[in-house]
């Protein structure tokens, strides 16, 4: 992989430029132009909060790109705190689950095993959000009949995965956010080869599959079970629930959620 996106004119070389291209766009927004107008002690929001902890003793391994690492985790991070807020119980469930399997400590891949309602909550926020709404473009190799429609031979194709992820008559209620749909009738998460999970379009499929999707399925895992292990995710008090719906994101080349507040409260029931 590291070797072809070195050669030029692949489309994998094309691919991975999009890619740094689009980060490297939304690290200027959420990180260059907000360190660009800091001010110590000032705090704007939670940049400003890491920009001021770089500056303290000790915390020599927060370097830009350690704090841009955590920063990309946050898209997700941002997106599924959306939901939680919307939907108290699907949170309270998650960390019920949480405090059962994991406990006090720090929670782990190989939990993942034993939470079955936290990753099928991870599995309906993909599928609700689709960070990559139209997936990666491919190219027939001949020609393709689809539909009554004929498909040339070298013709690009963009897949429309957010059609996929949302269609009626494919989920039934698409519009709602509901992780039981990915568990079976013992609560156990559903087989990656069950129909239902066949049906869900995050990473592509099969040979052109994203092949960093154990990686990121990991790191969503680590990030929402620490979280929700720590943290109740609440709207502001006093202040209206922001809007859930397709209005809720901005459907570019990768989908963002439009700007939103909430309070990270500690549990006072934390084990």
């Amino acid at each position: 992989m590291q070797l072809l996106v070195h050669l030029p004119g692949t489309w994998f070389k094309r691919v991975w430029q999009t890619g740094l291209a689009s980060k490297a766009q939304l690290m200027k927004v959420l990180f260059d132009d907000m360190k660009a107008t800091w001010v110590s002690g000032l705090p704007r929001g939670i940049a400003d909060i890491f920009f001021d902890e770089q500056t303290k003793e000790g915390c020599d391994w927060l370097n830009d790109d350690n704090a841009k690492s955590v920063f990309t985790d946050l898209v997700i991070g941002v997106t599924v705190s959306l939901f939680f807020i919307h939907y108290p119980d699907v949170m309270k469930n998650i960390q019920a689950e949480i405090d059962e399997v994991v406990g006090p400590r720090w929670p782990r891949l190989e939990d993942r095993r034993r939470c079955n309602y936290t990753e099928a909550a991870i599995l309906e926020a993909l599928r609700t959000f689709t960070l990559l709404p139209f997936g990666v473009d491919h190219v027939v190799r001949e020609d393709v009949q689809f539909r009554g429609f004929t498909i040339p031979k070298d013709t690009q194709v963009l897949p429309s995965l957010w059609c996929i992820n949302n269609a009626e008559e494919v989920w039934g209620d698409p519009d709602t956010f509901r992780p039981e749909r990915f568990l079976d009738d013992k609560g156990e998460l559903l087989e990656a080869t069950h129909p239902v999970r066949q049906q869900l379009m995050i990473f592509g499929a099969g040979k052109r599959a994203c092949p960093g999707e154990s990686f990121a399925r990991a790191r969503i895992f680590l990030y929402v079970s620490t979280l929700l292990q720590r943290f109740d995710i609440l709207p502001p008090e006093g202040e209206k629930l922001p809007p859930l719906g397709r209005d809720s994101f901005y459907m570019g080349g990768i989908a963002s959620v439009n700007p939103y507040r909430c309070v990270f409260r500690e549990r006072k029931c934390h084990p």
